[in-house]
């Protein structure tokens, strides 16, 4: 398509989209600030724009394009649950609580904002409460490996280990390859000291990824 139009701006923002999603940041910012060239006002672009900044480490330029995303649309979903991941990254739990806070607002059963809100109040030492968020995506999309694992890391910090390795097996049979997964179901057993089921789940994490 860009070779037939260079400035279409579906095809340079969704192939930007791409490209961040292939782990290429550099080239997915170069590809969405073309796009924001086409069409200044995209706030979906704007949105995809922040997230390829964050990986470039330039996490304030990218609150700054998320802070343009949602002047132009109030309530974009995508853009506050994008800034609450960012801030919470930077270690602003609180912060990112009240971005995914909004996102849940406009539509409680958005699986993300959940999972991220939980992760959230985790991160502030409030993992009782994160259960219910992880809960509530898990009503929305049970089996989500996602908001399993989660599930798992906030039971394991509570040292509900028995819980947290069921929820890491939950997770497993369903992403039989996360490696996360693998290597805290292996922390849960080690707890329990059920040495030898922990050294068999970190072994399953390093077949994933060796290094």
């Amino acid at each position: 398509m860009l070779k037939v139009q260079r400035d279409h701006f579906d095809a340079l923002h969704l192939l930007g989209v791409l490209n961040q999603q292939r782990g290429q940041p550099a080239e997915a910012h170069r590809l969405i600030a073309a796009a924001l060239k086409v069409d200044p006002r995209s706030a979906d672009a704007l949105s995809n724009l922040a997230m390829a900044l964050h990986a470039l480490a330039r996490s304030d330029e990218a609150l700054a394009s998320l802070d343009q995303a949602l002047a132009f649309a109030p309530g974009h979903a995508e853009a506050l649950n994008n800034r609450g991941s960012i801030l919470l990254d930077l270690d602003r739990s609180a912060d990112a609580i009240v971005a995914f806070d909004a996102v849940i607002a406009a539509n409680p059963r958005h699986i993300q904002a959940r999972i991220n809100r939980g992760n959230a109040l985790a991160a502030a030492e409030r993992c009782e409460q994160a259960l219910v968020e992880y809960a509530a995506a898990l009503a929305v999309a049970p089996g989500h490996p996602l908001a399993l694992y989660n599930r798992g890391n906030a039971l394991h910090a509570l040292a509900r280990e028995p819980d947290a390795i069921a929820a890491y097996d939950q997770a497993l049979a369903a992403a039989p390859n996360h490696v996360n997964a693998w290597h805290n179901r292996g922390l849960a057993l080690a707890a329990l000291n059920r040495h030898q089921e922990a050294l068999g789940s970190y072994a399953k994490a390093r077949e994933f990824a060796p290094e």
